[in-house]
Order: structure tokens, then sequence, then C-alpha cells
């Protein structure tokens, strides 16, 4: 949500974030298309889903906001996906893309 309300930035950012991920988590996909209760509103649509890799479509915000997420571990340490949005707004679309590249650091989560 923090990402996609930065209204008026074109260019590219790049931000950090540290999840604990246990094992029962990362074999659902799922883990990695959510943060919590904050998108709600979105309705996920799983198109094509394996152990290596998952595609989905998303809409939120009842169709205002429409797009697509791939994921794919691209080895047992890494996951890669993108996350493609249109944003419909009073004043035209907005298209939204975030690429993510997740790695294992440490089998400890720390606190």
């Amino acid at each position: 949500e923090q990402m996609l309300s930065t209204q008026g930035s074109t260019a590219p950012t790049t931000s950090v974030a540290r999840y604990c991920v246990t094992p029962e988590t990362a074999g659902k996909w799922d883990t990695f298309s959510r943060e919590g209760q904050a998108d709600a509103d979105c309705q996920r649509t799983v198109q094509d889903e394996s152990s290596r890799a998952l595609k989905m479509s998303i809409v939120c915000a009842g169709g205002k906001q429409t797009g697509t997420v791939t994921f794919t571990a691209a080895g047992p340490e890494r996951v890669t996906g993108t996350v493609t949005m249109v944003l419909r707004e009073d004043r035209g679309e907005r298209r939204i893309r975030v690429d993510m590249d997740s790695r294992w650091l440490s089998a400890e989560c720390g606190k």
C-alpha cells in the first residue's frame, strides 16, 4: 500500500524488508503474496501454480486496481517475483511494476 500510494513518483526506488519465513509458511505461495490484512479488499485468482512458480491475478478496491503477480523459486535459497498493477484514478490510469528478489539470510529469525 505504501509503495502504491506514492503519488506522481515515476523514478525507480529500492526498498529492503526482512521477514521470517518458517518451513511451513515457505511451502505456501501466499506467504509471499500478502502482508497481513492491509489488502483484505483484494481478491486473488490463481492462474497457474506449481512447486516452482505461481501466477495469479489480483483485483482490489472494487476493480479500480487490477494486476498480475508472479513468483518463481529461482533456487533453494531465492524467490523472485513481479507485481504489475493498473490503478484507475480520476486523473486516468497509473501503471506500477514492482520487482522482488528474496534471498535466504539465516536459519534464525532473531528479534
